[in-house]
Order: structure tokens, then sequence, then C-alpha cells
């Protein structure tokens, strides 16, 4: 599966696509070649067309994808599915029924996205809602909502988009036209741990093409420091290099337990400011102490420490050459 992610990738992901997904472009080609292997609806059951995948495989998959960073609603498609698994598991319910019949209709072009709704006929930040055919929406009574967009059940009113640049809509909802319901305890709360898992996947594979891209990085620029150290050497003689280490800091965050989601956006934002001090100390190497890492995991752990977030961290060594 993740060869298959790669060849894609490599196969759609030109500079000029890229360009237009920055646009606001949607990637259909992209879409349906994940859609034509099975990628983009991978955790319905078999019966209907799909994989079966479960969160582990599907959390790989998003993980991949976000390597890549393919710009397309892979994550928001799958928690959708398994925001109506969650609350049909046998799939014989009528928010399955809905999924499935619209799944036959549109097949590798199937859309969709899910989201919290804290208001009773609005629903706010739904990612890529003005692509999607259809909306699961979950109230926090633990009512699931299937809004189907031929039945105009719902209007973007206003558009957005995060910092990955990735569409986030306000959307009204309009409660006559939405026929399919259904209610199961501690959906909410099952949805919010949902989203938060799934974004720490799309964390994790942004992190390991970042650490790559940091590596390549300073591999080249250590490679550039030798060859002037040899010129610069009497008779032009090389020096004898020495095995340089980058020190890594391997890092786990705690999140209170009551509150995953409300923290996402901070745990995305310690993730990057730790990157960043990460790639700093890299790129300047022999120029600096490396230790980067480790103050910019001080300063975050001051800034996180009242909201209740937790680092801890051990150190490891990785040679880079």
């Amino acid at each position: 599966m993740l060869d298959t992610i790669d060849r894609i990738a490599a196969d759609y992901l030109k500079p000029a696509a890229i360009h237009a997904a920055e646009e606001g472009v949607f990637q259909l080609s992209l879409w349906e070649a994940l859609g034509d292997v099975g990628l983009t609806t991978a955790m319905l059951p078999e019966s209907a067309g799909g994989l079966a995948l479960g969160l582990h495989e599907v959390c790989d998959m998003l993980s991949r994808c976000a390597y890549h960073a393919m710009p397309i609603p892979i994550a928001e498609t799958a928690l959708a599915i398994a925001l109506v698994s969650a609350s049909n598991p046998q799939w014989t319910g009528p928010l399955a029924d809905a999924l499935i019949h619209t799944y036959s209709k549109e097949q590798h072009r199937l859309v969709l996205s899910a989201s919290l709704q804290k208001e009773e006929l609005m629903a706010l930040r739904v990612g890529w809602a003005g692509q999607a055919q259809a909306l699961v929406l979950v109230d926090e009574q633990g009512t699931v909502s299937w809004c189907d967009r031929p039945r105009q059940a719902w209007q973007v009113v206003a558009a957005r988009r995060n910092l990955a640049g990735e569409p986030r809509e306000d959307v009204r909802i309009h409660a006559e036209h939405i026929s399919t319901r259904s209610h199961g305890m501690g959906l909410h709360h099952r949805f919010e741990q949902m989203g938060a898992l799934v974004r720490a996947a799309q964390i994790n594979g942004a992190i390991e093409r970042t650490l790559q891209l940091s590596i390549q990085y300073a591999n080249l620029h250590l490679m550039q420091s030798l060859v002037m150290a040899g010129a610069n050497t009497p008779h032009g003689r090389w020096r004898s290099p020495r095995l340089v280490r980058v020190r890594l800091q391997v890092f786990v965050l705690i999140l209170p337990t009551k509150s995953t989601v409300r923290w996402a956006l901070l745990a995305n934002i310690a993730c990057i400011a730790l990157l960043a001090g990460f790639t700093h100390g890299v790129m300047n190497l022999g120029t600096r102490p490396i230790g980067s890492p480790a103050l910019a995991l001080g300063r975050l752990n001051l800034a996180l420490r009242p909201y209740g977030i937790t680092w801890f961290v051990s150190n490891g060594w990785l040679p880079i050459c």
C-alpha cells in the first residue's frame, strides 16, 4: 500500500499540480488515482466495495499521504466513514445505507467530510465542504446526521483555509433536508479521539519527511565544507573526515485526557516549533553548538506547562555521514 502511494505521488504531484492546489484547485486526477486502488474508501466493508481496513492500517496510509503533502481530503473522508461505522457497527443502519448508496453512484469520485456540530444550524471550519458529496456531522448529544449535497442539506457561508492551505468552511445546515440520522452514546467523544488520532498520523508523516530533508541538507552542507577544507590544506590534501553526529530528541506528548482535540492545535504548533529548532541546529553544523532542539524543547515546556501539556524527552544520537 505504501509503495502504491509513493508511485501515485511521483506520477501526480508535479510542480504544476502543486501550484494549482495552492491556488485552490481541487486535484481530481490525484483523488481518482487513489480511488482507483481503493484507498479513498479503504474503511468501507468488502461487501460495499471497500478494503475493510482498520484504524491502524488507515493511519499508516494517512501518514504516507502526509509524507508527500498530498492536497486531498483523504483524512476527512476516512473520518466520515469511521464515524458512520461507529454509529452502525454492523453496517446495517440508515447511515450505512446512505453511505453505500452514495458510493455506488460516485465511486472513485466520492468525497466525504466529517465535523462536530456545536450549533443547531451551523457547523464551523468543516474540511473540504465545498468539494464533498456528503457531510457527516455529530453533535454533543451523540446524534449523527447525514447531509446529502443533492438534497441541498447545507450551504457554505464562509470559506477559509488552515495553515496548510486546506479548505475550512463554515456551513449552514438545512435541517428540513436531512432525512437520515442516528444516535449513539459517546459518539461525540469518540469522534474527537479519532480526529486526534488521524491528525497525529499526519503529523508523523510530515515529521518523517522533514527529518529526511534536514539530514539530506546536512550531508550536502557537510560535503561542501569538506571540499572547502581540502582545498585550503597544504598541497591540497584532504583532511581526515570525522564522523559527524546530529543529536535527536525522542519525544512523547501527553495531553489532558478530557480535552484531546482542544489541544490539537497546540500540539501542531509545538511539533512545528520543535522541528524548526532541530532543523536550525542541523543547518548550522560547525558554526554553533548543536543544541537547538533541547533549547526549543525547554522553551516549549515552559510555555505549555500552564495548559497541562508535558513533554518527556530522551536523548539519542544519529550518524549522518
